[in-house]
């Protein structure tokens, strides 16, 4: 074997190696320790030096991982394939599909020849994994792994990977960094080659995250587009999330029709399918707007109907989102009796169904539900809670809670003659205006 072609046959093996020690969090000079320098492992990772069979052996053997070498047909074979699966899982979002096409590959680490074949399979897993949403795995290692090599890929690689560091960014609370990550591809689609479900996919995403950054009038431009793709072809799920997301940001910007012709296209298609899970969605925003229209009865009515509806599908972060609207509804109304029933059959949920979660998801709503009982009971401990809570939702980046929570702690604090402490909090909901707004100065408000 010449030099050269031995070169390009062991192409993908250093950053193979350079992954998995990211993924492990392993240092080079400990990797290297007692097999080769630090010097010649970083050779190795970043594909100027070959290593030996018997070097190449003892680091896979430290990382404790196996290769499987693939001939050009089956690297073709894999990636046509990878990219079915990919494509499928966005467009439906078949989970369990996906888990088990990923269980395919957990034994053994592939050996590409082809360099762009190995970045294309490893941009494609981790958007993946970012579908499946799996708690137990931190991926912040894989985008590391991927960051090290992006000067390396192609127009469509770069759009790609923008993608995914976009939603590793949004899944971690970093709404301004994953919009201005994803914007880098407005660029990317006048020179990628994409097809149109790519450029659907990323209109909905970018679409959700102007949303979250408070920018309604873009959130519905790209939503639009994307739903045209979707309806045309059929893809109703995809649809219907792009009808709720068309709904809230209407109703962000006060235009109630616009959301109330957007949540009842969403929830036909959900009754036309018979889409529990939906149908629960589309009741809970009807009832939202309702809410805000000052129509309490039948805001009620409508929230009553999207729990039935959500507690038979399971979906406990949805059950949780719909209780905390009847709590706030009947807050509203100043009904305590029905505020406490509600807060402890919530608690009670907790309890009984999220035991062995371990995201944000069961102390968020532990911090709402006990909020909403201590302010309709006796208002013992409401300062530490509300405190505590506002800490909470910091750290969750959910400005909206923080801003809220804080104008109550400092009505509180206010009543109790607390001045001082009251106008900290005042501020600290002032300056959600700020982040909101993304300006640093009053004058740019």
């Amino acid at each position: 074997m010449s030099e050269t072609r031995q070169v390009r046959s062991m192409s993908s093996i250093g950053q193979m190696i350079r992954q998995e020690r990211f993924k492990q969090k392993m240092k080079q000079s400990t990797l290297a320790e007692g097999i080769c320098s630090a010097s010649h492992l970083s050779k190795i990772e970043n594909g100027t030096a070959i290593p030996s069979e018997e070097v190449l052996q003892l680091l896979l053997n430290k990382l404790g991982i196996e290769i499987k070498e693939l001939s050009h047909q089956d690297e073709s074979r894999i990636i046509s394939s990878l990219q079915a699966v990919y494509k499928e899982g966005i467009l439906k979002r078949n989970k369990e599909e996906i888990r088990e096409y990923l269980q395919q590959f957990a034994e053994h680490k592939i050996h590409f020849q082809n360099l762009h074949n190995f970045y294309t399979y490893n941009l494609l897993m981790f958007r993946l994994f970012l579908i499946l949403q799996d708690q137990d795995q931190d991926l912040s290692p894989f985008i590391e792994a991927l960051r090290s090599v992006e000067d390396q890929f192609d127009h469509h690689q770069k759009f790609i990977f923008n993608i995914n560091v976009g939603l590793f960014e949004f899944f971690e609370y970093k709404f301004h960094s994953s919009l201005l990550s994803l914007e880098k591809n407005l660029e990317l689609t006048k020179k990628a080659l994409l097809e149109d479900w790519e450029l659907a996919d990323f209109h909905s995403i970018l679409g959700n995250i102007y949303h979250k950054n408070g920018e309604n009038f873009s959130s519905v431009n790209f939503t639009t587009t994307a739903l045209e793709y979707y309806k045309n072809h059929l893809y109703f799920e995809r649809a219907m999330d792009c009808y709720i997301l068309l709904g809230i940001s209407y109703r962000n910007l006060n235009h109630f029709k616009k959301a109330r012709e957007n949540y009842s296209l969403a929830l036909k298609l959900a009754e036309d399918f018979n889409l529990p899970y939906y149908k629960g969605m589309c009741y809970h925003n009807l009832g939202t707007l309702y809410s805000l229209e000052g129509n309490s009865e039948k805001a009620l009515e409508y929230f009553h109907i999207s729990l039935d509806l959500k507690k038979t599908e399971q979906h406990h972060g949805k059950v949780l989102v719909t209780i905390h609207a009847l709590i706030v509804e009947y807050s509203k109304l100043g009904n305590s009796m029905l505020v406490l029933r509600w807060c402890q059959k919530g608690i009670d949920y907790l309890k009984n169904e999220l035991t062995q979660d371990r995201s944000a998801l069961p102390i968020t709503y532990h911090y709402h539900f006990s909020i909403y009982k201590a302010l309709h009971t006796n208002r013992q401990n409401l300062d530490h809670l509300l405190k505590e809570a506002v800490k909470h939702f910091e750290k969750t980046f959910d400005l909206r809670h923080i801003q809220k929570y804080s104008i109550l702690l400092g009505d509180h604090l206010f009543h109790q003659n607390k001045f001082k402490l009251a106008g900290e909090f005042y501020q600290k909901a002032n300056n959600v205006i700020y982040k909101q707004r993304n300006v640093e100065k009053w004058e740019d408000l």
